[in-house]
């Protein structure tokens, strides 16, 4: 009978295990990681954007210094990418940090936001998202610290995404494109 009680415990521990370390896989893909070709090919490919209209910047063509990588930037409709690409990965921890950092520094400041948000920050990836009314932060800029707010902020690996709108009415083209990517958004 103890033998049968210590294969039970050791069943029972292990399909623990096992469940969590696969529950912490799937939590971690939900930010995918693109290099610069596979981005390109998705934008290009998936979302049907004009090679034309996808904006490429190296590190080094840069008039500021940046660290190492490349600088994708594109429309879809209203909305906006704006995708950094480091040969770094702290690199991109450290952006998607200050990012994070000013968004808690400032985010609903003034107790006035009416909406949704999510964020979660880990040692390898990491998001923020926003939907709503006066968030009080200038994360996407200063024109979005009042008044109507979408969009996510997005790191994995060497890649920090960003995905905002250009404007007014914008939030079903934001919407879209993070539903496209499958990311998580605050709705």
């Amino acid at each position: 009978m103890d033998g049968i009680r210590k294969v039970t415990a050791l069943t029972v521990s292990a399909v623990m295990l096992l469940t969590s370390s696969c529950a912490a896989k799937k939590e971690e893909e939900l930010i995918k990681e693109y290099d610069e070709d596979t981005l390109v090919g998705f934008l290009e490919e998936e979302l049907d954007i004009d090679e034309d209209d996808i904006y490429i910047t190296d590190s080094e063509d840069a008039e500021i210094r940046v660290p190492d990588g490349v600088n994708i930037t594109c429309p879809y409709g209203r909305a906006r990418l704006n995708a950094f690409i480091f040969e770094d990965e702290d690199d991109a921890r450290n952006v998607f940090e200050d990012y994070y950092d000013m968004f808690e520094d400032t985010f609903n400041v003034n107790d006035q936001f009416e909406g949704d948000y999510d964020e979660e920050f880990e040692d390898d990836y990491g998001y923020i998202t926003l939907e709503g009314d006066n968030a009080g932060t200038t994360i996407f800029g200063d024109r979005y610290m009042y008044g109507g707010i979408c969009g996510g902020i997005y790191y994995t690996g060497h890649m920090v995404i960003l995905i905002y709108p250009e404007g007014p009415d914008a939030r079903h083209d934001v919407e879209d494109l993070i539903d496209a990517f499958g990311y998580p958004y605050a709705d």
